[in-house]
C-alpha cells in the first residue's frame, strides 16, 4: 500500500501537480515503497487529513504544523539562504500607499486563511505597529497561492498582498517578487513592510508512520552523506537549499495568532 505524502496548494495548480509527480518517483524510488504525493486542496484539507491519519508525510506550512503538533513524530525545518526562520513582505503597486500606516479599508488577496506569509503574519504586524487589523484591512480574498496573490494586486482587483522574502533585505524582497509574478512585478509592485521572522515550514513525519518506519525513512531521505540537503526533488518541490531538524513545539507559540 502507497504512503501519502501531502503537499500545499501554495505554487500553483500546474506547477504543484509537475512536481509532484516527480517528487512521488523520486520518493519511492530512495524508499523503497510507492509513495504517491498529493495536492491538498488547501491548508484546512492538510490538517483533517493528518488528523484523520490518511498522511504519512507532508510538507506542512507553519501554522499547520503549529495545528498538527501532537501528530507529529518528526520534523525537518526547509533552509532557505541559510536560514529556517522567513519573514514577509506586504505587497503594494508602487506609490500606492506610502506605508503600514496609510492602510485604511484595504482590500488585501491572500493564500488562505492559516497561510503566516499571506495573512497571519501581516496581521499580527499591524497589531505590533498598534494598527487595527480590520480597520487597515477590511476586505480579504483567498485565492489559493503566491502567484496568484500578486496577480489579484498586478491586475487591480486587490491592494495589497504579501509574500515570504527570507530575510527581508531589498535583493530578497526582489527575488521573490519576480519568483512569484515575473520580471514585471519589479516595475509595478512595491514592499509597504516587513514582518518579523516565524520558523520555516517543513517536512513532517507523522505519527500514522510506526515509529520504526519513520526512523527508517529518516535515514534514507536526510541521510548525512547528503549535508542536510534531502532529495533533489524534495528540494525543488519546496524550493529550498537543505533540511534541519526541528521540534513541532518550536511552533505551538503561532497557535495563538490562528483565528
Amino acid at each position: 500500500m502507497a504512503l501519502t505524502f501531502l503537499v500545499p496548494p501554495t505554487l500553483g495548480g500546474a506547477r504543484a501537480g509537475a512536481r509532484a509527480a516527480l517528487l512521488s518517483e523520486s520518493l519511492s524510488s530512495i524508499a523503497g515503497l510507492a509513495v504517491s504525493v498529493q495536492v491538498a486542496s488547501d491548508y484546512a484539507d492538510l490538517r483533517a487529513r493528518v488528523e484523520a491519519s490518511e498522511a504519512a508525510m507532508l510538507w506542512a506550512p507553519g501554522a499547520v504544523c503549529a495545528q498538527i503538533a501532537s501528530h507529529v513524530r518528526c520534523l525537518f525545518r526547509v533552509v532557505r539562504a541559510g536560514r529556517s526562520t522567513y519573514r514577509a513582505a506586504l505587497i503594494a503597486r508602487k506609490g500606492a500607499f506610502a506605508g503600514l500606516h496609510a492602510l485604511e479599508g484595504a482590500h488585501a488577496a491572500a493564500v488562505d486563511r492559516l497561510s503566516l506569509a499571506s495573512y497571519v503574519m501581516p496581521r499580527r504586524s499591524l497589531r505590533l505597529h498598534r494598527l487595527d487589523p480590520e480597520a487597515a484591512i477590511a476586505r480579504w480574498s483567498f485565492v489559493g497561492s503566491f502567484q496568484a496573490a500578486l496577480a489579484e494586486v498586478m491586475q487591480g482587483r486587490a491592494d495589497l498582498a504579501a509574500i515570504p522574502v527570507g530575510g527581508g533585505t531589498p535583493g530578497e524582497i526582489a527575488a521573490a517578487l519576480e519568483r512569484f509574478a515575473g520580471a514585471e512585478a519589479l516595475a509595478r509592485l512595491e514592499a509597504i513592510g516587513v514582518t518579523d521572522p516565524v520558523p520555516a515550514d517543513a517536512i513532517v513525519f507523522t505519527r500514522a508512520l510506526p515509529e520504526a518506519q519513520a526512523k527508517r525513512l529518516v535515514r534514507r531521505l536526510f541521510s548525512s552523506e547528503m549535508g542536510g540537503k534531502g532529495p533533489a526533488a524534495l528540494s525543488l518541490m519546496v524550493e529550498g537549499d537543505a533540511f534541519e531538524r526541528g521540534d513541532a513545539n518550536e511552533y505551538l507559540e503561532l497557535a495563538a495568532e490562528l483565528d
